[in-house]
């Protein structure tokens, strides 16, 4: 490709963060654990849109992941400051994702679909909370 050459761009994106795509890695492999699994969900999405395309939704996954944990860490820093980013807050953010939209969204429209980082973040504290009153109660 020349220098001068414009970059493809993806997503209405030209270029994603090392943050964003080491984000989308961490999705990927969450992706292929619940695959391997063999999650209801997921497979049928593996078998809906292919290895190729659950690669380029984990993309624009992971671009979720990446601005919810920067919100996450300014407004909760404290909640989310033993979490690790990979095992505890990448897995908990796909578990809130609407898969079935971003897929849709990915795959059919612009690819843009932002599931806002406040909002991610609500649902990942207030299912903590939940899991702990359970837990409490048994």
């Amino acid at each position: 490709m020349k220098p001068d050459a414009p970059s493809p761009v993806l997503h209405g994106k030209a270029a994603y963060s090392t943050d964003e795509a080491y984000a989308a890695l961490c999705v990927m492999e969450w992706l292929l654990d619940q695959r391997r699994a063999d999650e209801p969900p997921i497979v049928e999405l593996f078998r809906a849109y292919g290895f190729g395309g659950m690669r380029s939704i984990a993309l624009q996954a992971g671009v979720i992941v990446d601005a919810a944990w920067h919100y996450g860490d300014k407004r909760h820093g404290e909640f989310f400051s033993d979490w690790a980013f990979d095992w505890d807050f990448t897995p908990a953010v796909c578990r809130v994702i609407d898969w079935d939209a971003l897929c849709r969204n990915n795959q059919y429209g612009d690819g843009k679909l932002r599931a806002p980082p406040k909002a991610v973040v609500a649902s990942i504290i207030g299912r903590q909370a939940m899991r702990r009153k359970e837990k409490a109660l048994s």
